[in-house]
């Protein structure tokens, strides 16, 4: 038949190679598939089934891609598995070769023009196939003799394959070859010494390793003791251990880790005991890998080894310097702390918490306080976290358990000395469920009790007072005061026009610079071009959102120089009108905020965790009943203080000409605008008074003044905080009047002297003097 070519109807299958002469079973699970094998088993005729690799989808076919040679098969049963599977029982005939193919329909729907290969052998070839033979089947019955279960198989086959060598290389390999390229290779090699010599590579690697298994378990049986039967799976273990030439005793390993970890004695005392509980336990046991995974936590903690500190001020100096500009409490505090540790060598850790608004570079300078020490720098956020074992771990009973934040910062950073930072610690959530993770957080942040901090875990006490705690947040008030009380707070405020020019120019660009490819010579703004971006695209406490706009621009600049309308190394210029290009129009506008005068509208300064900001307090009078309507996402110190504030303005109405009978007869409606952002607090009283006198007294209130300060029920107005934030807010609006209570005099030290010099500050400690200002 060399030479002849006949069709056939063809089955394309994904990773199922089907060797000739031999009965073997398959699923077809594409409804084309389906179709065409039971077409075939009723009408009795032959198939030839095509194999895809490393195609693994039955349903496009690119014939371009599909193989060469096939397998010719008989269906001999054909049996319907529900609805979308069926399930054959093939006799494989003989290996043909694809001429053409034909493409009945879209899909699996084939027909092949095939010929059929068939190999003369030389005298000399008969002789290299026989020789071969008798190698393969020398190799097969030292196989037949390690495992019985083989030497029956390995006995049909010789038996049904007689003196047909061609038969028995195809049944050989498909019995022994598991792996599909290799039973590819063999299916394609129509050389009958080559196909012989791929098979006799394959049955001497299967011998090889029944050899080796068969070594090793003779090797265990003779080391293994009667009385030790369970111990069986570790003696393997070890035997194979021996074979690697990696031949050691873990448990002698842990010992002496233990032992040079500086661990203190009671902890070695328990681990040990939990190491010869690992060696007596059956490996087959679950418990073996709990065991093991906690004594390697206990072994990779750092115990004793430390960093040493940087003790040379002036380094520490420049260091602080280098990185953030101003910020000089913290960068004092860190300053005092390095002197004190020359001082007292037993100096334990300390616990800052640096509070201030999103953007002022709370987290950074952390990280430059682990520089200028020394130290090594462990970060771990505690927004979101709602479990006390975050913080404590979970027991090591349980399945999937684990030491909690604090430990596991711990063996990640190597020594009992880092700066540990716990991010946003006002952002924990306080769920008595699952327990409460502040409460869990005051022995970790406690200077007298963190020194035997006891992790579930662990379940030995481990020493925490060397660590230098920092802690962040944004809203001091959102910290529990256990909490607070245990901490150092620092606070970082807003960072004013001229602040934001500086850190621009000796952070923000050489970074943003350097992270765009662009060197930071060829940039330069133009007379009051950055001081422009940062007033008109960013209205921040912070500097993130002016970084952000300095990408942006980069970017643009990046973009040109690529498309050649820039060169690369030439200066670009920017100006207010190039920036307006690049970036849109601008987002914000100095005198976006009304100072006009009107009535029932006043000014009033607000602090909250992003900040300073101005809000233009409104009250309006409807007929009603007297009814009062808060609008504004308003706390319940804040409803308190409009409650105070409409006491005070009935009390005072004879003295601004007031008809009390519109206390009768109006429902007064207070709003305090972006009603999105909750607002608290009890220093709004004075504005809220000054809006009600002059909406019930028709007097319009000043529009270029703000005031804040909390008001009483007779009338004298008390000291409040944030002045700082609020003063730079007032001046980042452009209102050039600030009233203040009396009280906070002493404030303006902390507020920038560029603010000081910029706005004008009237101090009043009774209400009336307050409404006498601002009513015109």
């Amino acid at each position: 038949m060399n030479g002849e070519k006949k069709k056939f109807r063809a089955i394309v299958v994904s990773h199922s190679l089907f060797l000739p002469g031999n009965k073997c079973n398959a699923f077809l699970t594409v409804p084309e598939q389906i179709d065409v094998g039971k077409m075939i088993s009723e009408s009795s005729d032959d198939v030839v089934f095509l194999a895809r690799f490393p195609d693994d989808t039955d349903k496009v076919v690119d014939i371009s891609k599909l193989p060469r040679m096939g397998t010719l098969c008989f269906i001999s049963k054909f049996v319907m598995n529900g609805t979308k599977e069926a399930s054959i029982t093939i006799n494989t005939k003989e290996r043909v070769v694809i001429e053409k193919f034909h493409q009945l329909e879209v899909g699996l729907n084939l027909e092949v023009e095939v010929s059929f290969p068939k190999q003369e052998l030389s005298q000399r070839e008969q002789g290299l196939v026989k020789k071969i033979a008798v190698l393969v089947k020398g190799l097969l019955k030292e196989i037949g003799r390690s495992d019985g279960r083989i030497n029956g198989v390995i006995n049909t086959i010789n038996k049904e394959s007689g003196d047909d060598l061609f038969a028995y290389c195809d049944r050989i390999a498909d019995f022994f070859v598991v792996k599909q390229e290799e039973r590819r290779a063999i299916l394609e090699e129509l050389d009958l010494v080559k196909r012989l010599d791929l098979v006799l590579k394959v049955i001497k690697r299967e011998e090889d390793h029944i050899r080796i298994a068969h070594d090793i378990s003779n090797k265990t049986r003779k080391n293994m003791d009667q009385t030790q039967k369970e111990y069986f799976l570790r003696e393997q273990l070890r035997v194979i251990g021996e074979e690697l030439g990696e031949d050691h005793n873990e448990a002698e390993d842990f010992v002496k880790r233990l032992e040079e970890s500086g661990a203190p004695e009671e902890t070695i005392k328990k681990v040990k005991k939990d190491i010869t509980r690992l060696i007596k336990t059956n490996p087959s046991s679950p418990e073996i890998g709990i065991l093991r995974n906690y004594i390697e936590t206990i072994l990779d903690l750092p115990w004793v080894k430390h960093s040493e500190d940087e003790t040379s001020l002036k380094k520490a100096r420049a260091t602080l310097e280098e990185d953030h500009y101003n910020m000089s409490e913290v960068k004092d505090r860190i300053i005092e702390h390095i002197a004190v540790m020359q001082l007292n060598k037993e100096l334990g850790g300390q616990i800052l918490c640096l509070v201030g608004p999103p953007g002022v570079g709370k987290t950074s300078i952390a990280q430059s306080v682990a520089k200028a020490l020394g130290r090594k720098f462990v970060r771990v956020s505690l927004g979101g976290v709602r479990d006390e074992s975050e913080i404590r771990g979970h027991r090591k009973t349980y399945i999937g358990s684990m030491p909690g934040k604090v430990i596991s910062g711990m063996k990640k950073v190597g020594t009992i000395n880092p700066v540990f930072l716990f991010d946003e610690i006002d952002k924990m959530s306080h769920d008595s469920h699952r327990g409460d993770p502040a409460s869990a957080m005051l022995e970790v942040l406690d200077p007298v009790q963190n020194k035997t901090f006891v992790d579930h875990y662990l379940e030995v006490a481990y020493d925490l007072s060397h660590v230098l705690f920092i802690c962040t947040a944004n809203d001091e008030s959102a910290i529990p005061w256990a909490l607070l009380d245990r901490m150092e707070i620092i606070n970082l405020s807003s960072y004013t026009l001229v602040e934001k020019q500086k850190i621009a120019m000796q952070y923000l660009l050489p970074r943003v610079a350097s992270e765009h490819g662009i060197s930071s010579e060829i940039i330069s703004f133009e007379n009051n071009a950055l001081e422009f971006v940062i007033e008109r695209y960013t209205r921040e406490a912070g500097v993130r959102e002016l970084s952000r706009v300095l990408g942006s621009l980069y970017r643009k600049i990046a973009v040109q120089i690529v498309n050649n309308e820039i060169s690369k190394d030439g200066k670009v210029i920017l100006d207010t009108a190039k920036i307006v290009e690049m970036l849109g129009k601008e987002k914000y506008s100095k005198d976006d905020l009304s100072k006009a005068d009107a009535i029932g509208v006043v000014n009033g300064l607000s602090y909250s965790a992003v900040g300073g900001d101005v809000l233009k307090l409104e009250v309006v009078l409807t007929p009603g009943k007297g009814e009062l309507k808060l609008t504004g996402r308003l706390g319940d110190v804040m409803k308190e203080s409009a409650q105070i504030a409409l006491s005070v303005t009935k009390s005072l109405a004879k003295d601004y000409g007031i008809d009390s009978s519109l206390f009768e007869t109006k429902d007064v409606h207070i709003h305090v605008p972006s009603g999105a952002i909750p607002k608290d607090g009890p220093s709004a009283g004075v504005a809220l008074v000054t809006a009600l006198v002059s909406a019930f007294s028709g007097k319009k209130v000043r529009g270029d003044t703000a005031l804040t300060g909390e008001v009483t029920l007779s009338g004298r107005v008390l000291e409040i905080g944030g002045v700082r934030e609020k003063t730079l807010s007032a001046y980042r609006y452009g209102i050039g009047n600030v009233i203040l209570p009396t009280s906070n005099k002493k404030s303006l030290d902390k507020v920038p002297e560029e603010v000081v010099k910029g706005l004008e500050f009237s101090f009043m400690s009774e209400i009336t003097e307050i409404l006498n200002w601002m009513l015109v």
